[in-house]
């Protein structure tokens, strides 16, 4: 006949309770840190000083390429050639709709997330409509050469 050995369920419970905190604070502390990154990163720079972010907003058009600029902490800088635009959408969320703006979103060849987001445009349909007219006499013009 085997014997049952005593368990002191108490400590074991405490044991157990502790390492639970323990993991769950280092679990948080991961998490939230990556969270706070990313947040910061996407979001928290751009409400830090809203004029700020808005005066580093810079976009051009050329006949080869969309030109991105932005940032506070982290700029951006980039060239999208045009070739390479796939699909451009215009969007306005409830917020965007109160205060009167649109965002064009820049998709590209070969990628699943936007190449870039352009808010705040000046008559946003009339420039989706020239990004996609350069886009088409671009792609014209590498036909014919």
């Amino acid at each position: 006949m085997e014997k049952e050995l005593d368990i002191d369920r108490e400590k074991v419970i405490e044991y157990l309770t502790i390492f639970l905190i323990i993991e769950c604070v280092i679990c948080c502390l991961t998490v939230i840190g990556i969270l706070v990154v990313v947040a910061y990163y996407y979001w928290i720079s751009k409400w830090v000083s809203p004029t700020l972010y808005a005066n580093t907003l810079k976009y051009g058009l050329d006949d080869k390429t969309l030109r991105v600029e932005q940032g506070i902490i982290i700029r951006r800088s980039m060239a999208i050639p045009l070739d390479q635009i796939t699909d451009i959408k215009l969007t306005q969320d409830l917020l965007m709709r109160y205060v009167g703006i649109w965002k064009l979103v820049i998709q590209t060849a070969g990628s699943s997330f936007p190449e870039a987001i352009l808010v705040g445009l000046v008559n946003p349909k009339q420039i989706r409509d020239e990004i996609l007219d350069a886009r088409n006499t671009y792609i014209k013009s590498l036909k014919s050469a």
